[in-house]
C-alpha cells in the first residue's frame, strides 16, 4: 500500500455502529496506520440495514480532511454485492470518518471473516 507518508505517524481506532450488530468486533490487523491497513470484522447479532458499520477515529489529527479508499479484501467480503454492498460516507472531520455505511440489506448476524482494506491521504 502507499499513502501519505504523514499519516502513518498515527493509530486509529475503529467502532462499530449498528450495521455490526450488537456484540459485533472490529480488529485492525497488525501494522495499520491512520495512512493504510487492513480491518477484520465479525457481526454480532441484529445488525441493522441502512445503518453506520464503521467509524475511524485518526490517531493524529490533520489540517485537512483525509480522503480514504476502501476495498474488499477477501472473497466473503467481495461477495457483497447490490443492496448488501457496504459503501463509504462523506467525512466532514479532520479526525474521525463516517467510513462505511450498509446498503439496504443488513449483514448476516454473528458471522466472521468480513476484511476490508483501506488507504487514506491528504
Amino acid at each position: 500500500m502507499s499513502s501519505n507518508s504523514f499519516m502513518k505517524a498515527g493509530t486509529p481506532t475503529f467502532v462499530g455502529g449498528s450495521a455490526l450488530g450488537t456484540g459485533g468486533t472490529i480488529t485492525g490487523v497488525a501494522g495499520f496506520t491512520d495512512g493504510d491497513g487492513f480491518v477484520n470484522l465479525t457481526t454480532g447479532t441484529t445488525p441493522a440495514a441502512s445503518a453506520g458499520l464503521i467509524t475511524i477515529t485518526f490517531g493524529g489529527t490533520y489540517a485537512t480532511i483525509p480522503v480514504c479508499i476502501w476495498w474488499a479484501a477477501n472473497a466473503q467480503t467481495a461477495a457483497l454485492t447490490g443492496t448488501a454492498t457496504a459503501y463509504p460516507s462523506q467525512s466532514d472531520s479532520t479526525t474521525a470518518l463516517n467510513v462505511f455505511k450498509m446498503g439496504s440489506v443488513a449483514l448476516p448476524a454473528s458471522t466472521a471473516g468480513y476484511r476490508w482494506g483501506y488507504s487514506c491521504h491528504l
